[in-house]
């Protein structure tokens, strides 16, 4: 079991790739309770119509019990514990159809052309059969660096494979770029044809995905941590609170504002919707301008999703973690369920 630093340093790295998951009828998504000394996550299972519980999973198994990034499927859901040990739970009940132990830190998983993809550390790739957990097939992956100093997840895009790394290193491992990876990837964003790359140092690269041949180079506002396209704007979003958008195609800036750091940030037909401190303020992504703003009570907590014209907002409203679906177009939240707190057991 990895000491309480080590885990720390994986959970702030993993956590950073975790996402809201929706489904037909539910809403997978990660709380946490910190009843001090203990710190725990949870996995719940929402109803997406109403809000309500149906399931959730972790939280006790130790004094921090963390839980990294997670998959699903139709029959189940994945996800790795602090414990070592990869989970699949039946998507209906939460109820454990298989366990993993590994017993190498968080397991992160993923699908990919078909097969569950399974990253572990230290930086292994394994392919494991989603109906029974066996290993399928476990492959060492070369990376630049000593592998003990790093932790890694899988993002799949359509034939592609990328591995991105916690020192900031993407690499294709599907090998459609032969001898091509990028250093210092501080956000990214993956389109039909390109995937844009933010440096910390504030310079965004458009890269073709055929092979990894650079199609433009731009400078940017550093500090970038969110990157959204629709595949012909390039929305950028950094700390220090800019917001700006360039031509997805050639690089060419737009427009740029400043107004205040975004947690998360997503696009919706046409319009960005940036998830801040009691608001989700809503731009016109062609402009820049603001075109309104909704109330939502406490401070962003987890990476804000959308899907079918509803938004799915994690905030912290203190003491409480609270899930917030709301409407693109009504102005007003549609449900709220609490999925954890502070002070909480």
């Amino acid at each position: 079991m990895p000491d309480f630093q080590t885990q720390a340093r994986e959970s702030e790295f993993l956590h950073g790739f975790r996402r809201t998951l929706v489904g037909r009828d539910d809403v997978l998504t990660f709380g946490s309770n910190d009843a001090g000394p203990a710190y725990s996550d949870h996995l719940v299972c929402l109803d997406r119509a109403t809000g309500a519980l149906r399931w959730e999973f972790g939280g006790g198994d130790s004094s921090l019990d963390l839980l990294g990034p997670a998959c699903a499927d139709l029959a189940n859901v994945y996800v790795g514990r602090s414990n070592g040990v990869l989970y699949a739970l039946r998507r209906g009940s939460g109820t454990q159809a298989w366990h993993l132990p590994r017993g190498r830190g968080i397991c992160v998983p993923c699908f990919h052309a078909g097969r569950l993809l399974v990253s572990e550390a230290p930086v292994n790739i394994l392919q494991v059969d989603p109906a029974s957990g066996e290993i399928v097939d476990d492959t060492r992956v070369a990376l630049h660096k000593y592998p003990s100093d790093l932790r890694a997840v899988l993002v799949p895009h359509e034939r592609l494979l990328f591995q991105i790394t916690s020192d900031g290193t993407l690499t294709e491992l599907s090998k459609n770029w032969p001898g091509r990876w990028i250093s210092d990837a501080a956000a990214h964003v993956l389109a039909p044809t390109a995937i844009y790359v933010a440096t910390p140092a504030g310079i965004v690269r458009s890269l073709d995905l055929g092979d990894g041949s650079e199609l433009w180079s731009a400078d940017g506002p550093a500090e970038v941590k969110r990157l959204v396209t629709d595949g012909k704007t390039l929305w950028t979003s950094s700390s220090g609170g800019a917001i700006g958008a360039l031509e997805a195609l050639t690089g060419e800036p737009r427009w740029s504002r400043k107004m205040g750091t975004a947690a998360s940030m997503v696009e919706w037909n046409g319009r960005l919707y940036l998830d801040m401190n009691a608001k989700i303020a809503v731009l016109d992504g062609e402009t820049g301008e603001s075109v309104g703003e909704i109330a939502v009570e406490g401070a962003p907590y987890a990476a804000m999703a959308v899907e079918d014209e509803t938004l799915f907002v994690a905030h912290l409203a203190e003491p409480e973690v609270v899930m917030h679906a709301v409407p693109v177009g009504a102005g007003s939240v549609k449900w709220r369920t609490v999925i954890g707190g502070y002070g909480l057991s």
